[in-house]
């Protein structure tokens, strides 16, 4: 008895995923976007304001006048949030991948990790173990790195450390 169900329900259960994988791909082969949303919305029930696909119309949002200019070098490393309402004041600002800059001092902490000050007045602190020869006066390079770090070379080198403004 208990074989005569479950064979039912898996009959049941297949011919029913099979008829949906064929009316899923007659919506697959639509080549509007809109068309096949519409026929997906169908195929699965989901009730239409209207059946004809619409198009969106987003209108801008209004732009208000800059209250006040930002130095996109005095942004370069700042937490996200804090370039983005900066950058939201001043809509002239331009993003900054890199950043070209002079080392004024360094200093090194009792782990080894280095806190480098650039003539610009930033701080940016050392946040890897890696080992990075650098002295006052040297040109440096700051890239963006992936998850919103910063990778630190001497532009005349290869070798990086990893680095988070501090200031």
């Amino acid at each position: 008895m208990n074989r005569v169900l479950i064979a039912g329900w898996l009959l049941a259960c297949c011919t029913g995923a099979a008829a949906a994988d064929a009316l899923d791909e007659g919506c697959v082969a639509i080549d509007s976007d809109a068309e096949r949303l519409v026929c997906y919305d169908r195929l699965h029930g989901r009730p239409l304001m209207n059946d004809s696909p619409r198009a969106v119309v987003v209108a801008p949002a209004p732009v208000s006048a800059p209250t006040a200019k930002v130095s996109t070098e005095g942004l370069f490393g700042k937490r996200v949030e804090e370039q983005n309402v900066a950058l939201e004041r001043s809509l002239n600002a331009k993003h900054l991948e890199s950043l070209d800059a002079e080392i004024e001092h360094v200093e090194t902490n009792r782990v080894g990790k280095m806190s480098i000050r650039l003539t610009n007045g930033q701080l940016w602190r050392q946040i890897d173990s890696k080992r990075l020869r650098l002295e006052a006066g040297d040109q440096v390079v700051i890239e963006r790195a992936a998850m919103s770090s910063y990778l630190l070379q001497k532009r005349a080198g290869s070798s990086r450390i990893r680095v988070k403004r501090v200031d």
